[in-house]
């Protein structure tokens, strides 16, 4: 059985900044998340944040792309928030102090069992208690290693 695993916003922001500099390992970890079968999943936080980078740089039509590619459900399946999870964020919130951002995607990443949550943000390791998490390049070689 494959992995199952979580994306930050600041994984995807790799990928699609041409000079971010994980920009090359976030696009290889995506790459093998995919041709290996991994289950991949976004909060829909993630999606909202990854918006307001597109449309704030006026990329309206490669927002308008990239959405298509998240509806067509192929590679990514989005999670969304409900009361349950947003009561499981407030709690992570109130206890971690995270900014409630981090907090969805930590609690959406133990509400669907990950075995993985994949970031580089350094404040989302306060919520190492609740669910694995590891950078990209780390995640890049557990990847590769299944």
């Amino acid at each position: 059985m494959g992995l199952r695993v979580v994306l930050d916003t600041n994984v995807l922001g790799s990928a699609l900044i041409e000079d971010d500099p994980l920009r090359n390992a976030a696009l290889r970890l995506l790459e093998a998340l995919d041709m290996r079968g991994h289950e991949v999943l976004i909060p829909t936080v993630v999606v909202a944040e990854l918006g307001v980078a597109f449309l704030q740089a006026d990329a309206v039509g490669e927002w308008a792309a990239f959405l298509t590619i998240l509806r067509q459900g192929q590679r990514y399946r989005i999670v969304p928030l409900d009361l349950d999870l947003a009561d499981a964020a407030a709690r992570i919130r109130a206890k971690s102090r995270l900014k409630l951002p981090d907090a969805v995607v930590a609690a959406t990443a133990a509400s669907v069992g990950a075995s993985l949550l994949i970031s580089d943000d350094p404040d989302l390791r306060r919520a190492a208690k609740l669910v694995r998490i590891g950078t990209t390049r780390q995640a890049l070689a557990l990847v590769r290693a299944s």
